[in-house]
């Protein structure tokens, strides 16, 4: 199923590199970049967006259109009319809670032209009131059912919004994410520099274990589960230090503020 709105125009090709695109990589929800037109047919602004960020996502809908997504997912997540205004990025941020990063794919081409008219967000981003109030009460409800405390207002009425975290009581702790494939002497010296150098700080060391295979690898990661202060994440999947942190993230977000 594919999502685009009716005065907008496509690219010739682009249905076809979009499932092309998803036969090639499996993804449930792809998305490309875009750009605007203008009456006459002149193209501008280019939207070059980046890969999957949730936390992008929460304070903008930058994936937009074009966007494509599997049939059976859209009709279990569906429209909400409550949403009006703002129901592509609800819809949007409701697929992020059940699919995982690696299911969210960016085909990096401009294959979508969104039209400018004179009342249209392409033109003048504060152009709908409504739309903003609709998109921040989207946020909020997101972050609700993510079990996330924060605060969230628009950026001068736009679709833009400011998300302020709100910690739980009880002293600050600071989580260090240490992503590592094998290569133990680094991450052990890592490890050790960090237990040695940090004092009058509450932390934790969250080690990313990105399929390793050794067996010096093995013994390191046995021995550091039994230091309190350490946890060890294995996450199976190319490596990509954004991707890791993502992959972490449903863990962060059950114990730790965001700031």
């Amino acid at each position: 199923m594919v999502f685009f709105d009716h005065d907008d125009v496509l690219e010739p090709a682009a249905l076809e590199i979009m499932v092309r695109a998803q036969a090639a990589t499996g993804a449930r929800l792809l998305y490309s970049d875009e750009d605007k037109i203008d009456a006459a047919g002149g193209l501008s602004e280019p939207h070059f967006k980046p890969d999957f960020d949730e936390r992008l996502l929460l304070e903008l809908n930058y994936i937009c259109h074009l966007v494509l997504v599997e049939t059976d997912l859209a009709r279990l997540l569906r429209f909400e009319s409550a949403d009006d205004g703002a129901q592509d990025h609800d819809f949007l941020l409701r697929a992020s809670e059940v699919l995982a990063a690696r299911e969210i794919h960016h085909v990096s081409e401009v294959l979508y032209h969104w039209r400018k008219t004179a009342r249209s967000t392409a033109a003048d981003g504060g152009a709908k009131p409504r739309a903003a109030v609709a998109g921040a009460a989207a946020v909020t409800a997101h972050l609700q059912r993510r079990r996330r405390s924060a605060r969230v207002t628009s950026r001068q009425n736009t679709c833009g919004y400011r998300v302020t975290w709100q910690c739980r009581p009880g002293p600050a702790k600071v989580t260090i994410l240490i992503p590592f494939r094998d290569q133990i002497a680094m991450t052990r010296a890592c490890v050790a520099a960090i237990r040695r150098h940090t004092r009058g700080v509450a932390y934790e060391i969250v080690l990313l274990d990105n399929a390793s295979v050794s067996e010096e690898a093995e013994k390191f990661i046995v021995r550091q589960e039994n230091f309190p202060d350490t946890r060890v994440l294995r996450i199976a999947e190319p490596f990509n230090y954004a991707g890791l942190t993502i992959s972490a993230q449903s863990y962060l977000t059950k114990n730790f503020c965001y700031l």
